[in-house]
């Protein structure tokens, strides 16, 4: 009985790639949020799910109550 590294790599390389993305993703937002340059200065960044459905990344300002919505591809 063989183990195939390659194969287990390559089975969760785009799942784990993903993940990486978005977290550069949301870097770059956080460093355009420092320099002002977004539509608005947002307070709060993360994620967002609910009954299956997902925004990769959610920024809020809640006291000017704007929100920006980022999908990641």
């Amino acid at each position: 009985m063989g183990f195939d590294v390659v194969d287990d790599i390559k089975s969760g390389f785009n799942e784990y790639f993903g993940f990486v993305f978005e977290e550069v993703a949301r870097q770059f937002l956080v460093e355009l949020n420092r320099a002002g340059k977004l539509p608005f200065r947002f307070t709060k960044i993360g994620r967002w799910w609910r009954k299956g459905e997902k925004v990769d990344i959610v920024a809020l300002n809640e006291r000017e109550k704007k929100a920006l919505f980022v999908e990641v591809k």
